[in-house]
């Protein structure tokens, strides 16, 4: 099926974003019943009986087809189409024209192996895209890998901007030499204004973050804007919802559960973040079968964050830390091992229904990119939207880049 987007150049029309906002929104408004239900807190929401198919299909599904599903989401869409057939084209999106690295480029120093993989895809698409010339400010700049690397690619000065001193110390030691100035700034709580002509790069910053540097770069005059988001629910103030800005498409507001979704997928954890990540699974799901019948409660207890250390201590360790935080007193003993076997089982049947919210992560993660890209068309930028790298070096690898 051609793509719902230009070829390249992927520069898109007004027209095109918000055709293409209205069909997801109205996708994820037919179907809020089958993503919003979190498995995790109601292990046969509603839909596992009007949708007895998909169910009986979810169910089944044997571990290793389980996690080969949980890692691949594009698979996992191609396996829910024969009931939601709007899914795999609803993602569909241009990517960047590929291009291996260039040998002659050397990564930047102390930067972990993924980290450069994913600055050097980043650096590639601005070269594709149109490469930045003059001056450029590295959005929430952490150690300045980022500007580094702008610098030394593009012969850019770079304003990094950061507000943690302990990184800035660490980043003016990495950048002596190069054309950079790091700059204390929080950038939620005061105004960051741009130089003429200066582009604005952000490589994963998260949430209210980019939102900021949406806002700051649409006062700006002259740069580019190129714009990797991540983490959407994350940095945002009171309580945390986000809210659409386009006037052209149809209003919409996520809670943080949805947010999260947009930017659930785990591929590239360690294969140890993963196993803690399970196990944590079945203790959370054996201590809500346990609080339930021990204090006669019909509904979800939520715990808060546990430590490693509480994770691999085993049932009595994680039952201890979530009694203490509600203010329930434990009963003497506490049968770990049947309140374990309970809890992987349930933790089974909970991750094969929870790969039915997992499909439309990405739905969502598209409606909320499209709207901020819709946002810019409607004030006079040329906007495009594009992968700029396979979600094996980063599943965030969506890229929003503007300019006047």
């Amino acid at each position: 099926m051609p793509s719902p987007w230009k070829r390249h150049p992927v520069w898109c029309s007004k027209t095109e974003l918000t055709a293409r906002s209205e069909a997801l929104h109205r996708l994820l408004s037919v179907t809020k019943p089958l993503w919003e239900p979190r498995p995790f807190e109601i292990p046969a929401p509603p839909w596992t009986e009007s949708h007895n198919e998909l169910t009986a299909f979810l169910d089944a599904l044997e571990d290793d087809a389980l996690s080969a599903l949980e890692a691949d989401p594009d698979a996992l869409r191609r396996a829910l189409a024969p009931w939601l057939p709007e899914l795999p084209t609803a993602v569909a999106i241009d990517a960047l024209p590929s291009r291996g690295p260039d040998p002659s480029q050397e990564p930047p120093t102390a930067v972990p192996a993924r980290k450069a993989a994913q600055i050097e895809a980043f650096l590639r698409a601005l070269e594709t895209l149109g490469p930045p010339a003059g001056s450029a400010a590295d959005w929430c700049a952490g150690k300045g890998h980022l500007s580094r690397a702008l610098a030394a690619r593009f012969d850019l000065t770079v304003r990094a901007l950061e507000k943690d001193l302990h990184l800035i110390t660490a980043g003016e030691r990495l950048a002596e030499g190069q054309p950079i100035t790091f700059e204390v700034a929080d950038v939620l709580e005061t105004p960051i204004a741009l130089k003429s002509g200066e582009h604005l790069c952000a490589l994963h910053a998260c949430g209210g973050l980019h939102d900021a540097a949406l806002k700051t770069f649409s006062g700006s005059h002259g740069g580019q804007l190129f714009l990797a988001p991540c983490c959407y629910a994350l940095h945002r103030p009171g309580v945390g919802n986000w809210h659409s800005w386009a006037k052209s498409a149809p209003a919409i507001q996520l809670d943080p559960h949805a947010l999260r979704l947009a930017a659930a997928d785990l591929a590239t954890a360690p294969a140890g973040v993963r196993a803690r990540r399970a196990r944590e699974l079945v203790l959370r799901q054996a201590f809500d079968l346990f609080q339930r019948e021990t204090f006669k409660r019909d509904r979800y207890l939520p715990c808060p964050s546990m430590p490693a250390a509480i994770i691999d201590g085993g049932f009595e360790a994680f039952a201890t830390e979530a009694a203490a935080h509600h203010g329930l007193t434990l009963p003497a003993q506490l049968d770990g091992d049947r309140w374990m076997a309970a809890g992987a089982e349930r933790a089974a049947r909970v991750r094969r229904r929870n790969l039915l919210r997992l499909a439309f992560g990405r739905v969502l993660e598209l409606r909320i990119v499209l709207d901020r890209a819709l946002w810019l068309a409607e004030q006079g930028f040329a906007v495009s939207l594009a992968t700029f790298c396979d979600r094996a070096v980063t599943p965030r690898n969506l890229l929003l880049s503007a300019h006047g």
